[in-house]
């Protein structure tokens, strides 16, 4: 297949959560990458900042899809399935509002997708702060995520350039909404456990999850009503 026949329509989901600092160097570094989007869509979590103002402006002659919430649901993974029904493109990239994309990272993990069986692709991240400054490497995730299968089949692509650089700060929806967090985090984890083998002795991903509780693992219902 040649560079002429392989061009897939690419959307992306932009999930505004009240990241008005760093909003504008987020999409302008999704919408200056050097393959093209298709589309975005900006699904916002009633953001009381200015976000709202800032996404309109950079997105001012861009055609997308904006829906504005009433109410935030306080959920990572609600707005990613409500893009994923959305979307247009043959392939979709999930981000998230603070964070900053290298101009590269579409040409490059588009070319994952030649392998018919791919399904997914992820590139190496950074961490960065409030100021853009980067503080860590984050490899250790690759070398657990890369042992996981949960796409039935499919192949996970993995580019290991930093392509991504991941912010940590003190308004992240980590810290600000850690309940919600960390409940997604086990119904994702027991989904994975019971409908995969990721691992050969699953205890393993238990007890990278569980590491920080004592006891009995918690109740794995999420309070924003995510079951697995």
């Amino acid at each position: 297949m040649n560079d002429t026949e392989f061009q897939p329509k690419i959307s992306f989901n932009f999930p505004n959560d009240n990241h008005a600092a760093f909003s504008r160097e987020r999409l302008e570094s999704i919408l200056n990458q050097t393959y093209p989007y298709h589309e975005p869509i900006v699904l916002d979590a009633a953001s009381p900042d200015t976000s709202v103002e800032v996404v309109h402006e950079c997105l001012s002659g861009v055609n997308h899809q904006f829906i504005l919430n009433k109410t935030n649901s306080g959920s990572t993974f609600l707005p990613w399935v409500r893009a994923l029904a959305m979307a247009k493109g043959e392939l979709i990239w999930i981000t998230e509002s603070n964070d900053v994309a290298d101009p590269t990272l579409f040409e490059k993990l588009l070319q994952t997708f030649r392998d018919n069986d791919a399904a997914l692709a992820y590139c190496q991240s950074i961490a960065i702060n409030a100021q853009s400054e980067v503080t860590a490497n984050l490899t250790g995730w690759e070398d657990v995520i890369s042992r996981v299968s949960i796409l039935h089949g499919r192949k996970i692509a993995y580019v290991a350039e930093a392509l991504n650089r991941y912010r940590f700060h003190a308004t992240t929806v980590r810290r600000l909404k850690s309940s919600v967090y960390l409940s997604e985090c086990r119904a994702m984890t027991r989904w994975i456990i019971e409908k995969t083998e990721a691992w050969d002795n699953p205890g393993d991903l238990c007890d990278l999850r569980w590491s920080g509780f004592s006891g009995q693992p918690p109740s794995l219902t999420s309070e924003a009503g995510y079951r697995p």
